[in-house]
């Protein structure tokens, strides 16, 4: 051996999830807090910018908040009814 392996740590976990996008993280969340040894591997650090840019619906506030069990403070939130979204794909 060339001493290396003396030096290395091998973790074992239950799952591991790739990906810690909404879905990834609370299925991460979830199997973690029914007591399995959880990975979650995602390819960019914490935090990250999103494609939606932050887009965030009132039903998937309530998803989060049923997932994780806790709530959002709410002025973390700009709400409007009056917002269009368009496409110019041809």
């Amino acid at each position: 051996m060339d001493g290396q392996a003396d030096s290395m740590q091998i973790d074992i976990y239950d799952a591991v999830v790739v990906g810690g996008g909404p879905a990834g993280s609370a299925a991460a969340f979830t199997l973690a807090k029914a007591g399995l040894r959880t990975c979650l591997v995602d390819k960019q650090n914490f935090p990250r910018d999103k494609l939606c840019g932050g887009l965030i619906t009132l039903r998937s506030k309530r998803i989060f908040e049923k997932v994780f069990c806790r709530s959002w403070e709410d002025n973390l939130f700009v709400s409007s009814t009056k917002i269009s979204f368009f496409s110019h794909a041809d």
